[in-house]
């Protein structure tokens, strides 16, 4: 039986706002990466900056975990690509990891279900493992942030997210999101969040 993680995340994360442009937020001593997605035009539609570490753990096989850093120290490694429609924006991360033949890929999708607020709705990552060859998925695809149109998503927190797969997997993914500013559905060519102040 799947459980809401909303709540989770709410408590876990007590910094969790919509904040205005002014806001200056600490960083810790290696800066979170940021990337974006472009419109048809030079707009950016999506502007998004994290810390993410995704660890995958084996749960019968007494394999190592693997574990995945995204910062702004290996920011280049991973290859951003994106979509931007009026209802649905996505950026999809994707690299080589080591000894796969399929590339991994991290994919956030945001959806806008009325004019007013914007969701990041689920996160996904489709993946191969090098004894185990063949690409999975796994995702959690609870609502798992919400805001304003207009305004950005900010949490310095570390939020924990487990990603699930619909088939029996041998693997427990974990998903840790720290330094996260997030703004969907926006519209200007300069990549800087903006918006008015708006607690949640």
């Amino acid at each position: 039986m799947m459980v809401s993680i909303l709540p989770v995340l709410i408590a876990a994360c007590l910094s969790a706002y919509c904040v205005s442009s002014g806001s200056v937020l600490a960083t810790p001593e290696s800066l979170p990466a940021t990337f974006q997605v472009h419109s048809n035009s030079s707009d950016i539609c999506l502007l998004i900056q994290f810390h993410v570490n995704l660890s995958v753990v084996y749960t019968k096989a007494s394999h190592p975990p693997i574990h995945v850093l995204i910062n702004s120290a290996n920011r280049g490694k991973f290859n951003s690509t994106g979509l931007c429609s009026e209802r649905k924006e996505t950026l999809q991360l994707t690299w080589t990891q080591n000894n796969t033949v399929a590339d991994w890929s991290l994919v956030f999708n945001f959806s806008q279900h009325d004019k007013s607020n914007y969701n990041l709705n689920e996160i996904s990552l489709h993946f191969e493992l090098v004894n185990l060859p063949g690409l999975r998925n796994a995702s959690s695809n609870q609502s798992l942030i919400s805001c304003p149109v207009g305004s950005f998503y900010s949490c310095k927190a570390e939020q924990n997210l487990v990603l699930n797969s619909s088939y029996p997997s041998p693997v427990t993914i974990n998903l840790a999101v720290s330094q996260l500013k997030v703004e969907a559905f926006r519209n200007g060519a300069k990549p800087e969040f903006n918006g008015i102040s708006k607690f949640i």
